[in-house]
């Protein structure tokens, strides 16, 4: 009975020794695929999930609470029978929310919305966004202020194809904008890039309604498909 006893310190320090020298299991295939869906997703920092290769700035995805555009009225817009713009779930392209621009249609030949916001263009190439519309426009145009004199410089109208999300792209090293200072004919490159202190988004009305827009970015490409 001694020998026993005296066997049983000796036997648990041989199982202790052999439990701690043991190598770690190896992880199932299981426990590796767990693993794997629990470690979340790097993004880069200038990315997000849905951005592509070439955008250089994302300059309004209507994601936040409350949005800055706002239409332009007169004085300064006396041509304009824009309406109101309201954030909507509707035909969202990037997130969970996109613009809904609603306007009139009367006697006035377009219809201006815009965001007044300082901003640095000049590293892109152009300005692109996503436009929908249920055959409620004839086209679309886009302009930037700029500068300390708040120079306007307006793009001609493209057509838009009703019933789809259409992607338009602005060509901001173009020469084809109108200005104050070429009696508005389209025949002026965008100057001051650098200090663009309003980016403004132009309808022009077939009936009265609304069209939405989506992910309005900079672009390190001058085209897009439409």
């Amino acid at each position: 009975m001694q020998i026993i006893r005296a066997l049983i310190p000796f036997t648990l320090i041989l199982i202790a020794g052999c439990t701690a020298g043991s190598p770690s299991p190896e992880p199932t295939a299981s426990a590796v695929k767990t693993a794997a869906k629990a470690a979340p997703r790097v993004i880069p920092p200038t990315m997000t999930p849905s951005t592509a290769p070439n955008v250089l700035r994302l300059i309004d995805d209507f994601e936040a609470a409350e949005t800055a555009w706002t239409v332009c009225i007169d004085p300064e817009c006396a041509d304009s029978s824009a309406a109101g713009v309201a954030l909507t779930p509707d035909h969202a392209t990037h997130g969970i929310r996109a613009l809904a621009l609603h306007f009139e249609k009367n006697d006035l030949p377009k219809a201006v919305f815009y965001i007044e916001q300082p901003m640095d263009l000049s590293g892109g190439r152009a300005v692109r966004f996503d436009i929908y519309h249920e055959g409620t426009i004839d086209g679309v145009g886009f302009a930037l202020t700029t500068g300390a004199g708040a120079v306007w410089h307006e793009s001609d109208a493209v057509p838009v194809e009703q019933g789809k999300i259409v992607t338009l792209s602005f060509d901001l090293t173009a020469g084809n904008y109108k200005t104050a200072a070429t009696d508005w004919e389209f025949r002026a490159p965008i100057a001051g890039l650098n200090a663009v202190v309003r980016i403004s988004i132009i309808i022009y009305p077939r009936k009265a309604g609304s069209a939405v827009i989506d992910y309005l970015y900079l672009s390190d490409e001058a085209s897009a498909d439409r």
